[in-house]
């Protein structure tokens, strides 16, 4: 398959005509039809349904990965863009708290990839400490955490000058909860702690970065408040993988910060009312590395999580 193959199939999904989308390339439509037939012969599937002569409709599965072809000519098109471009490749070195996968970092971080071909942007995930360090030593310009409560420079930074740091509030999450949709709680028409007496809480324990204490801890005295003892699970499982399947199989709930990308119609996500401690998104560098780059992409990110509230 090269790239007229996947501008061929774009272009027939676009006009459901093989004549008109071999009219917009410039080819016959013969030609374009015998692109798709060996594109549909590579990958096993039908693309599309031939309704007649020229004539065409896509295919449920046609559908279904027609995104992935628009990715593909747009990686192209990135390429072609930077090879033709005078611009010197720059690199931004970030790092990110262990547990921060679940709030869509990663998925962020791609997609600024793909709309500033001269920019590379590499991710390390690390516990908080590790963060501070690099930071010091040169190696990340950018670090990015969950904070507990109130967004305290003396508490981020406890070992270092916070006056040297500059920290950007880039979301306030919603806690959310995820419960088995055998529990009955899930269906209740408001979820909060005093709700939640008697569950079992699985938290992640990581072999570098240990438990989310300040997290555990938080949700440890929402229980208290609430008037019962946090019964709390421990599982080594940076992915959240193993967690999420306890929850389906209804052996605990699990508190989130964000959707999982992990998906089961055996788990319901809700919303915790009246949560009484807050969680929020942050990026921080220090003052004397700052560039207009890094400026621009911390901009992006405030952007596009904002954006998502």
């Amino acid at each position: 398959m090269d790239n007229i193959d996947v501008e061929s199939v774009l272009n027939v999904a676009r006009y459901l005509n093989f004549a008109f989308a071999a009219e917009d390339m410039s080819f016959s439509a013969s030609a374009i039809s015998k692109r798709i037939m060996s594109v549909e012969k590579e990958l096993g599937v039908m693309l599309f349904e031939r309704n007649g002569r020229q004539k065409v409709a896509l295919t449920q599965v046609g559908e279904e990965i027609l995104p992935f072809f628009k990715r593909i000519k747009l990686e192209h098109d990135h390429i072609i863009n930077y090879i033709s471009s005078d611009k010197k490749r720059l690199t931004l070195n970030t790092a990110c708290s262990y547990f921060i996968g679940a709030v869509g970092v990663e998925k962020a971080f791609m997609n600024y990839i793909l709309d500033h071909p001269n920019i590379e942007a590499k991710i390390g995930i690390v516990d908080d400490a590790e963060i501070i360090r690099r930071m010091i030593s040169g190696n990340i310009d950018l670090g990015i955490t969950l904070v507990m409560g109130n967004i305290d420079k003396k508490k981020i930074f406890i070992d270092y000058p916070n006056d040297n740091f500059e920290v950007i509030e880039i979301q306030k999450k919603i806690p959310l909860i995820a419960l088995s949709t055998k529990d009955s709680l899930a269906y209740a028409k408001e979820i909060t702690y005093e709700s939640l007496n008697d569950r079992k809480f699985v938290f992640m324990k990581h072999e570098y970065c240990g438990i989310d204490t300040e997290r555990r801890i938080a949700v440890e005295n929402a229980c208290l408040k609430s008037g019962f003892k946090c019964n709390a699970i421990y599982v080594e499982d940076p992915t959240g993988k193993l967690a999420l399947d306890m929850v389906e199989n209804n052996k605990a709930v699990a508190l989130l910060v964000a959707h999982p990308d992990y998906q089961s119609t055996k788990i319901k996500i809700r919303k915790i009312s009246n949560c009484p401690y807050e969680i929020t998104l942050v990026a921080y560098y220090l003052k004397e590395r700052v560039s207009s780059e890094l400026a621009e992409f911390i901009k992006y990110l405030c952007s596009v999580f904002r954006d998502n509230n």
